[in-house]
C-alpha cells in the first residue's frame, strides 16, 4: 500500500475518533510538550501519519546506497580533479575550504543526512540530499512518541529516534577516541525563536553521556577556555550552524579548529549536499564505478537529472515544463523554479543572475496528497515531501512536510506544516486500526 493510501484510510479512521483524541488529551499534551521545549511556534500538525514498513527499509537502503556511490565518485573526482578542481565544480567558495575534511570527504564517516523523499502514486524518488548536522525535523519523533502515549498507542514501539542514534554516534566517538566533553553548538541568531532548536539534542546527549561534562552554547558564550588553542582536545562539538549563519568571516570556527575538538560535520558536507549530485549519478562515465546494487538505487529512487550549461541552457528552456530547475548551492527551498510556473523570460532573467553553470535541470515529481486541516479547521489536499533521516548509517524515521499551496514544501518558506510518520508493519497497522476503532470511550463524533 502507497503512502497516501494507506494514510487516507488511516485518517478516515482517525477522524471518526475525535472523541477518543479530545477525551484522552492527546493533541493538547503533545502542544503542551512543544511549549515545555520553547517550541510553541512550529508548525506542527499534531495528526500521526503511518508508512509502510517495507517500503521504509527499502528507501532507507537506497540511502545508504546512494551515499555509497557518492563516496566512490568523490574518490575518483579527487584523484583526476584534484582538491581545487573538486571546489570549482562544487562551487566550494575559498573562505569555506579550510574547513574541509578531505579524507572524510570521500570516507563518509560519522554522517547525519536527511534525504528529501517524494511519495509518488507508485513508489518514491529521491529529490535532494541533505548532508550536514544542521538538519533539522528529528525532533518530531519525540512529539509523535507524546501523542501516542496519551493514546495508549505503540506508535513509537521498536523505533529509533533520530536523537537515540545521535546519541549513539556520539557514545562510539567519546568512547573510541577518549573524549570527556561534549557541546552542541549552534549560532546566537536562532537563540529563543520558539521552534525547534538543539536542547532537545542536548538534554538526550546529557542523559546518554553520564559522567561527561555535556554542555550547549552559542558562538558568543562558547566556553573560552575550551577554545583556547590544544585546549580541546577531549571535546566533541555537535555543528548546528550552517556556514551562512556565520556573520565573522569564519573565525569562530577556525578557533575551534585549532582547539583541536572534534567537530560533527565540518564542511565537506557543502559538498555532498549540492544539487549537481543528482545529475553525476546519472552520468555514464560516473555509473561505471558503481556495483548493480547502487546502479539499480539510482534507476529506481534519482529521477532525471542534467547540470545545465551554456550549451544546453536553450534547449532545456524550450521544453522548461519538464523540469523543476534547481539552484546547486542551496538551502531551504530557495532557488527552485518549476519550468510550467514560469515564462521562459523569467527564467532567463533567473539564470542571469547567477549564471546558467550553477543550476540543474531535473524532472519533476508529482507528489501524491493527502487530506489534512489547516489552521482554519479546513482540510484539503496537501502535497508532501517526506525526509528520511540516516544518523551513522542508521535509519531512524520520516519527518513529514506538507503544503496546500506550493509544490516547493518547506517549512522554512512558510508554507508547510510538519508531521511524523511512523513506519508500520501490515500487522502493526492493522492493531493500530482494532484499536482506534473500539478503544473507550465510545460515542458518535459531533456532527460536521
Amino acid at each position: 500500500m502507497q503512502f497516501h493510501e494507506m494514510n487516507t484510510d488511516w485518517l478516515y479512521a482517525l477522524g471518526r475518533r475525535g472523541d477518543l483524541i479530545e477525551a484522552c488529551g492527546a493533541v493538547e499534551e503533545t502542544r503542551r510538550y512543544l511549549a515545555s521545549k520553547n517550541a510553541a511556534d512550529e508548525p506542527y500538525l499534531a495528526i500521526p501519519l503511518v508508512m509502510d514498513r517495507g517500503q521504509f527499509d527499502d528507501i532507507a537502503e537506497a540511502g545508504r546506497l546512494l551515499l555509497r556511490a557518492q563516496g566512490k565518485v568523490l574518490g575518483h573526482l579527487t584523484r583526476s580533479l584534484g582538491r581545487a578542481g573538486l571546489c570549482d565544480l562544487f562551487e566550494v567558495p575559498p573562505a569555506i575550504q579550510p574547513f574541509v575534511d578531505w579524507d572524510n570527504l570521500v570516507e563518509g564517516r560519522n554522517l547525519v543526512v536527511r534525504f528529501d523523499v517524494v511519495p509518488t502514486a507508485d513508489g518514491y524518488k529521491f529529490c535532494e540530499i541533505n548532508c550536514d548536522s544542521t538538519v533539522a525535523g528529528f525532533e518530531l519523533f519525540e512529539c509523535q512518541k507524546v501523542y501516542g502515549e496519551a493514546l495508549g498507542w505503540p506508535l513509537a514501539a521498536h523505533q529509533r529516534s533520530p536523537h537515540e542514534d545521535i546519541c549513539r554516534l556520539f557514545q562510539r566517538l567519546t568512547q573510541a577516541h577518549g573524549l570527556r566533553r561534549v557541546l552542541v553548538c549552534d549560532w546566537s541568531r536562532y537563540r529563543g525563536t520558539k521552534t525547534f532548536a538543539f536542547d532537545f539534542l542536548h538534554e538526550a546527549l546529557q542523559q546518554a553521556l553520564p559522567g561527561l561534562d555535556v554542555r550547549m552554547a552559542y558562538e558568543d558564550d562558547y566556553p573560552a577556555d575550551w577554545l583556547q588553542p590544544g585546549q580541546g582536545s577531549d571535546v566533541l562539538v555537535y555543528r548546528g550552524f550552517m556556514f551562512a549563519d556565520m556573520d565573522d568571516g569564519g573565525q569562530f570556527i577556525q578557533r575551534i579548529c585549532e582547539s583541536g575538538a572534534m567537530v560533527i560535520n565540518t564542511f565537506e558536507t557543502e559538498i555532498r549536499s549540492n544539487k549537481r549530485w543528482f545529475a553525476l549519478l546519472h552520468e555514464t562515465a560516473y555509473q561505471s564505478l558503481l556495483d548493480e546494487r547502487e546502479l539499480r538505487a539510482i534507476e529506481r529512487f534519482v529521477p532525471k537529472t542534467l547540470a545545465m550549461n551554456p550549451d544546453n541552457a536553450q534547449a532545456l528552456l524550450a521544453e522548461k515544463d519538464l523540469y523543476v530547475f534547481k539552484l546547486n548551492c542551496s538551502s531551504g527551498g530557495r532557488g527552485v523554479y518549476f519550468g510550467s510556473e514560469h515564462s521562459a523570460e523569467e527564467m532567463r532573467a533567473v539564470f542571469a543572475q547567477q549564471g546558467v553553470e550553477h543550476w540543474t535541470a531535473q524532472a519533476p515529481i508529482d507528489s501524491t496528497t493527502i487530506e489534512l486541516p489547516g489552521p482554519d479547521g479546513e482540510r484539503a489536499a496537501h502535497r508532501l515531501v517526506l525526509g528520511l533521516f540516516l544518523v551513522d548509517g542508521h535509519a531512524s524515521g520520516v519527518n513529514v512536510r506538507a503544503s496546500k499551496h506550493s509544490r516547493v514544501v518547506n517549512v522554512s518558506l512558510g508554507v508547510a506544516s510538519c508531521l511524523w510518520a511512523s513506519p508500520a508493519t501490515p500487522d502493526t497497522y492493522q492493531t493500530l486500526l482494532s484499536r482506534l476503532a473500539t478503544q473507550q470511550p465510545l460515542r458518535e463524533p459531533a456532527a460536521g
